[in-house]
């Protein structure tokens, strides 16, 4: 099963997600902290060309 979101003005799929475990969902999470911690020592300068 996928959640699907929808655009409520015209109900057209705008994007479908993948249901997760919760250890699936844990690693993500973590990901993300982990690309945090990174990107918020970027520089603004840098930050901007990308």
């Amino acid at each position: 099963m996928a959640y699907v979101s929808k655009n409520p003005y015209n109900n057209k799929v705008m994007a479908e997600f993948d249901t997760l475990t919760d250890v699936e969902f844990e690693a993500k999470i973590a990901k993300a902290e982990e690309a945090f911690k990174t990107w918020k020592e970027t520089s603004f300068a840098t930050r901007t060309q990308i």
